[in-house]
């Protein structure tokens, strides 16, 4: 249960980091210096979650083939 709730707000985070970094990417090459740091604070947020996203997978497919997880 606890992985399955990880998981879900791992992908909201990352689907609402993209977001942000999509909607304010055209805004922060102009040279806005806010839309710069929110594509920085954005792209960080994004793949760190998708990187423990990955973990999350790695340890159930683990699990579910060797009959335990690690």
């Amino acid at each position: 249960m606890r992985l399955n709730l990880a998981f879900i707000v791992l992908l909201l985070t990352a689907s609402t980091a993209t977001s942000l970094v999509w909607r304010n990417f055209a805004i922060a090459r102009d040279g806005d210096p806010f839309a710069r740091v929110v594509v920085l604070v954005g792209s960080l947020v994004a793949v760190a979650s998708a990187v423990l996203l990955a973990r999350i997978v790695t340890k159930v497919s683990a699990a579910r083939r060797g009959g335990k997880g690690s």
